[in-house]
């Protein structure tokens, strides 16, 4: 299953003498810190990678990878947690109903 995380933010002005070079290209990104988790017997849910780099106005498809025992439950509820890194503030929350 996949998911999208859309980057609804702006770029933050920054000084250009911040650093020695500029640096400008690196900064059209937020970073995004995923984490996933499932409830029902026998289900478990995982994602390639807890971190995502989105850039601001854009979108990025993220897969989550769900797998089942032969005894596990009917179906299950897969939870997608969404933090910004530069503002922790901005989080989102979406569940998934998966089923055998």
């Amino acid at each position: 299953m996949e998911f999208t995380l859309r980057n609804t933010g702006k770029r933050a002005p920054t000084a250009a003498t911040l650093h020695p070079e500029d640096a400008a290209r690196f900064l059209d990104f937020d970073i995004y810190r995923i984490s996933v988790s499932v409830q029902g017997a026998g289900w478990a849910a995982q994602i390639q990678n807890a971190l995502a780099a989105v850039p601001f106005g854009g979108t990025q498809s993220l897969p989550v990878f769900v797998s089942k025992t032969a005894t596990a439950a009917d179906s299950a509820v897969v939870t997608v947690r969404v933090a910004s890194e530069s503002d922790p503030t901005k989080k989102a929350v979406v569940t998934y109903e998966v089923k055998k």
